[in-house]
């Protein structure tokens, strides 16, 4: 961001700190012509001769908004983000005929490893089930751990790949015990279940494969050696990071379009004002919200410069 700014300072651009953009200018076509800002108590009308971009973040601490869009996250996660991510810029892109997409999605994020050997143990739910692969990407874990009933998600593990999460600091050891049916037994899950959730996966991590949920070889290993534990991943207590993924439509060039998926002459959107590469918790990888900010941020900086000037 340093270079960033320093570079922006050198065009000489009109820089304007502590500034609320609170509207958008529309032309009697539907083209955006400008826009309104709060300068503290005055306001201040700003004309864009080729174009606005809004790039004001998602709506995570917008508490309205993640009530009625992502109240599954909402009401267990901590939200990510800073202080202004309240959805302004997707309020102004749909009050301008935008289409706003995806606004039920947000990242979730269950980073259970490191250590690595947290790698080897298996998640499962109140009824002692798997539900993913646990050398997936966090994002992908933590979108799997939300839809469980009651986000009532346990590890279990053995003893020789326990430990703490370095990331997750508010785990609890449910049950213990020298055997899984003790464990399942001080857990209080269905008689058998976590018993048999164990054997079968034990009996093919054995063999190096993963035939539920086809967990990479190399995380693989018969979970055998006592003491056992079961850990609690509960969301509620847990408190993972939370962060919304939904924004405007957008075409790769950063021009937002109307529900039909006609150009808004004039309006552009990037980062997570956007609804950008990531659409899904389950398909997030690190970076993607990165990649919306600065490469689409460019394409939307080049598309509106590229503007006929009017």
């Amino acid at each position: 961001m340093t270079i960033l700014m320093k570079r922006v300072e050198e065009t000489g651009a009109d820089i304007r700190c502590d500034s609320r953009l609170v509207g958008l200018i529309q032309d009697a076509s539907g083209a955006v012509r400008g826009g309104v800002a709060q300068v503290r108590e005055n306001e201040l009308f700003i004309e864009a001769r080729r174009g606005v971009v809004l790039a004001m973040g998602g709506f995570i601490m917008n508490e309205s908004m993640t009530k009625q869009h992502i109240p599954h996250a909402e009401s267990f996660g901590t939200r990510h983000g800073n202080p202004n991510d309240m959805g302004d810029g997707i309020l102004m892109g749909v009050a301008a005929g935008g289409h706003s997409i995806h606004m039920g999605e947000a990242f979730i994020s269950i980073a259970h490893y490191p250590p690595e050997s947290l790698t080897f143990g298996i998640f499962v739910n109140d009824e002692a089930q798997r539900f993913v692969n646990e050398d997936a990407y966090l994002a992908r874990i933590g979108h799997y751990a939300s839809v469980q009933p009651g986000g009532r998600v346990f590890m279990f593990i053995d003893d020789a790949h326990f430990a703490r999460p370095r990331y997750v600091l508010r785990t609890e050891i449910v049950a213990t015990g020298d055997t899984v049916a003790e464990v399942e037994a001080e857990a209080g899950l269905p008689t058998g279940a976590l018993q048999s959730t164990v054997a079968l996966y034990n009996e093919h991590a054995a063999k190096g494969y993963d035939p539920s949920f086809h967990k990479a070889p190399e995380w693989l290993a018969p979970l055998v050696e006592p003491p056992f534990a079961l850990v609690s991943y509960q969301l509620d207590k847990i408190a993972p990071a939370v962060f919304t993924l939904g924004g405007l439509d957008t075409l790769p060039t950063g021009e937002v379009v109307t529900p039909d998926r006609q150009v808004i002459p004039g309006l552009f959107a990037a980062g997570r004002t956007a609804a950008g590469i990531p659409r899904t918790s389950k398909g997030y990888a690190s970076g993607m919200s990165v990649a919306d900010a600065t490469f689409f941020g460019r394409k939307a900086g080049a598309s509106a410069a590229g503007r006929e000037n009017h």
